[in-house]
């Protein structure tokens, strides 16, 4: 895996878990990506 490969995992991944962890809060429609 490369450097650009990880870096796209780590946002996909990230975003993943951001969308995730937000819904519950109710964050989800202040300006999180789906």
């Amino acid at each position: 895996m490369n450097r650009a490969d990880a870096a796209l995992y780590a946002a996909k991944e990230g975003g993943r878990n951001r969308v995730v962890t937000a819904r519950p809060r109710g964050d989800a429609d202040s300006g999180v990506p789906a």
